[in-house]
């Protein structure tokens, strides 16, 4: 009997304005995280940009 594959661990989300990373992206959705122009941020640097470009996930 082989062994079965083990998948790779998901990456933690990371914030493309300045890098900080959250457990996973339920907690990072819990705390506020939005796309921004496609791009991961969270809640302090999605602040910077108006509503209408600012999605949750």
């Amino acid at each position: 009997m082989t062994a079965l594959p083990t998948p790779p661990p998901c990456p933690d989300p990371e914030c493309a304005g300045c890098g900080v990373t959250d457990l996973n992206f339920v907690r990072a959705a819990a705390a506020g995280w939005s796309l921004v122009l496609g791009r991961l941020r969270c809640r302090l640097c999605a602040s910077g940009f108006p509503d209408w470009m600012r999605r949750s996930f």
